[in-house]
């Protein structure tokens, strides 16, 4: 432990940080989204649908789910995605 010049034990900067607690607003944790997303990570599709992966791309590769690259990362068309999950009448 590293101390002082009068001699009392000084604390690591790094752990005071870890113990300071950040307060988030209360309109922040309870915000629900206005509306449904754009679009969703296929990680989000899967937890959404409960389909796996290589579905989702099989999916995609078939036409009946919209997608599209932005920079390396793959979105699905939320709207699509809906459409494919919910039930015709």
């Amino acid at each position: 432990m590293l101390a002082k010049a009068d001699g009392a034990p000084r604390t690591s900067p790094r752990k005071n940080l870890m113990s300071q607690t950040i307060p988030v607003s209360r309109a922040r944790r309870s915000a629900a989204p206005a509306s449904d997303p754009l679009a969703v990570s296929v990680t989000e599709a899967q937890r959404l649908t409960s389909i796996g992966t290589t579905s989702l791309y099989a999916l995609m590769r078939a036409g009946k789910l919209k997608s599209h690259r932005v920079g390396g990362k793959r979105l699905i068309d939320y709207q699509s995605l809906r459409t494919l999950v919910t039930p015709e009448s």
